[in-house]
């Protein structure tokens, strides 16, 4: 692959996290580029997609919206542990200190919780049966999965525009870092968040529309 600073092309082995360059400069730009790019179709397009598919997709009935959730999920946590082999692999062999800065660390931090969030799904309480209330303690597990996952999503969205704004590091511009933050911030707020608000609306009048019976969650 090239970048906009690179002179030959970078061969990236996303399975071992090697960075593979042809030489003459451009593999730190592509190893960053590609870490990023990795990233943030993770969190900014997989998990939100999953996350979406578990709330929204139960009236197609059976278990539809769980698989969509969890094949989401699984393809966006492959994105994130290419995305860090990358990152990672580049670092060292650079020499440089591995998690040395505020956006290294956030990003470490995320990456560990990210791994809490199915861990917890494998210990979700029994689901109800047709008609039935869902018990306290799954109302309890509910919760805090969700909000743990909107959490992680929202640490994640930050972590990006750091990511941004460190490329002004290693050769970008600052029009060019402040464009991607715009454009990033742009996505979250209206892509996701707007799509979500629509999403959320239409539950709620079908709902509505049916007395306030819901589906069971997760």
């Amino acid at each position: 692959m090239h970048t906009r600073w690179s002179k030959t092309p970078t061969l990236l082995d996303l399975s071992s996290g090697r960075v593979l360059s042809g030489g003459g400069g451009g593999s730190v730009e592509t190893a960053l580029v590609a870490h990023g790019t990795l990233m943030a179709l993770a969190w900014g397009l997989l998990f939100p997609l999953g996350s979406l598919a578990a709330r929204h997709l139960k009236p197609l009935g059976g278990a539809t919206f769980f698989w969509a959730h969890v094949g989401l999920n699984s393809v966006a946590f492959v994105f994130v542990l290419a995305g860090f082999g990358v990152v990672y692999s580049h670092v060292g062999a650079s020499g440089a200190q591995h998690f040395d800065g505020g956006h290294q660390k956030l990003g470490v931090s995320i990456f560990v919780l990210a791994f809490m969030q199915p861990l917890n799904g494998l210990l979700r309480p029994a689901v109800p049966k047709p008609g039935e209330q869902p018990s306290s303690l799954r109302a309890a597990w509910q919760s805090g999965h969700r909000w743990f996952g909107r959490a992680l999503m929202t640490l994640a969205a930050i972590a990006v525009l750091t990511g941004l704004a460190e490329l002004g590091e290693d050769g970008a511009t600052h029009g060019a870092v402040s464009a991607g933050q715009a454009l990033w911030v742009l996505w979250c707020v209206l892509g996701l968040g707007g799509g979500a608000a629509l999403l959320e609306a239409a539950k709620r009048r079908r709902e509505a529309g049916r007395g306030g019976a819901g589906f069971a969650a997760l």
